[in-house]
């Protein structure tokens, strides 16, 4: 029998494989189908729709003609890649972070690396200044201290040759390194006697301090007895 028409599915063939088939058919006319091309890209087609609307096993196709339509694994890398990738670009934005607040901060620090050094030279000469004032404080305490011995003589010497006159005669004034050790004798007792609360005010007003009073009875080498004086005066609170 003559066949008058034919349908070709190529589900997977190569036109190699196709043409000689259809060369071999004696009944078809030659002219009666299209070119070997056309005749594939028609049944890739129809293959195409029939894998379209069945949904069992997917139907390999081979012909190039036909899209493949693959399912792409690109939608499970791709997230699991950017998940394991996500600590090191926290990591790596931190560590960016850090080094350019590190990059500014060693700008403050060399703009104001002068000033500190400045800072610095000044505390030293301040204190190096304070350590002269010292010195200077103290030196001058210790002239204090040494001038205190003579400013007791002086003020002893101006109270007696002010107001005892002629009743008390001064032997002697010693300093034994605290205070001053006062001797004398009584020519008049009665009038002398009269000094003791006027030196007490005197005492105080200057700062000493009266540490011992002492009146004895003495016989001189000329055979009289006369009252013989002797005073312990403190000077150590003694300003000037």
């Amino acid at each position: 029998t003559k066949a008058k028409s034919v349908s070709v599915f190529a589900l997977g063939a190569d036109p190699g494989d196709v043409a000689p088939v259809l060369e071999g058919i004696e009944e078809l006319p030659k002219p009666d189908y299209p070119e070997l091309d056309t005749l594939l890209e028609g049944a890739a087609r129809q293959a195409a729709i029939g894998q379209a609307n069945h949904f069992g096993s997917p139907v390999p196709i081979r012909n190039p003609h036909v899209l493949r339509k693959r399912f792409s694994h690109a939608f499970i890398i791709v997230p699991c890649l950017l998940a394991l990738m996500l600590p090191l670009l926290v990591f790596g934005v931190t560590k960016l972070n850090y080094h350019l607040a590190e990059k500014k901060y060693q700008k403050v620090v060399a703009q104001y690396g002068p000033l500190e050094k400045r800072i610095e030279d000044a505390e030293k000469k301040r204190q190096q200044a304070q350590g002269r004032f010292d010195q200077a404080v103290a030196l001058q305490q210790q002239l204090a201290d040494r001038r205190k011995p003579l400013f007791a003589f002086i003020h002893l010497a101006y109270f007696f040759s002010k107001y005892a006159g002629n009743s008390v005669r001064l032997e002697s004034l010693t300093d034994n390194g605290q205070e001053i050790d006062v001797r004398g004798v009584y020519t008049d007792p009665e009038d002398g006697l009269t000094l003791k609360d006027e030196l007490n005010d005197f005492a105080a007003d200057k700062n000493l301090s009266i540490v011992r009073d002492r009146v004895e009875e003495v016989q001189t080498p000329e055979g009289r007895v006369v009252l013989q004086l002797e005073l312990g005066v403190d000077y150590q609170a003694l300003s000037k």
